[in-house]
């Protein structure tokens, strides 16, 4: 089983992790309070939104029984309403949620070479062959592993056990996806007003997340226009 070093929630490391996958014209801000005059700093839209927080016995509970009630996710190419990453590689899902992102709100033109070849290899292939493929990636691994040491904490060994969890919100087709390699698919949360994850619907269910780790550090940064 691979393992990588898991990534520091902050915005300088997700945007060099962009820079080296050849991805322009975004980046990454905090998102420090989900007060009105302080969301107003963020350029608009906000495409997605990457969340952080203790995989705690709620957040768990709440993962068991939504995904009790569906199927197992088999889509891919053009039947997928929104692109999904089975995670297998341990410690991996800021990076895992960064490339959700990229794959559904970016556009084509701003994906570079690095980039576009990640998305456009995976798009018609299986679930287990998307892991397979993701796992093999050198230029994933290279990529993730230039930027694990990056931030403002010493990092961990890719080998800890991390209580910590990336999960991806996104503005897709008027549409806001909860998009975690540990579900069982992407998760449609309904619409949205407009492509901005922080209109009032997507406030909703970002506060759905805050309120249920009451009491755990949780933190966000928000993909927008660059």
């Amino acid at each position: 089983m691979k393992h990588f070093v898991p990534l520091e929630c902050n915005p300088d490391v997700f945007n060099n992790l962009l820079g080296l996958l050849d991805v322009s014209g975004v980046e990454f801000q905090d998102i420090w309070s989900l007060d009105p005059e302080m969301l107003a700093f963020l350029p608009r839209p906000v495409r997605a939104v990457l969340l952080v927080f203790p995989i705690s016995p709620a957040y768990e509970a709440y993962r068991s029984e939504a995904d009790s009630k569906v199927p197992e996710y088999t889509l891919s190419g053009d039947e997928e309403r929104a692109r999904w990453y089975k995670q297998t590689i341990v410690n991996s899902c800021g990076t895992m949620a960064l490339l959700h992102a990229i794959s559904n709100v970016v556009p084509a033109n701003s994906l570079g070479p690095v980039a576009a070849k990640i998305v456009a290899e995976t798009k018609d292939l299986s679930l287990a062959e998307r892991a397979e493929y993701l796992e093999n990636s050198e230029m994933l691994e290279n990529a993730h592993a230039a930027v694990a040491g990056q931030g403002e904490t010493e990092a961990p060994e890719a080998t800890d056990e991390i209580e910590f969890h990336y999960v991806c919100l996104a503005a897709k087709d008027g549409e806001l996806v909860e998009l975690d390699g540990r579900r069982k698919g992407p998760v449609f949360r309904g619409k949205l007003d407009g492509e901005d994850v922080l209109c009032p619907a997507g406030l909703k269910v970002i506060q759905e997340f805050m309120q249920r780790e009451s009491g755990n550090s949780f933190s966000m940064i928000a993909l927008v226009p660059r």
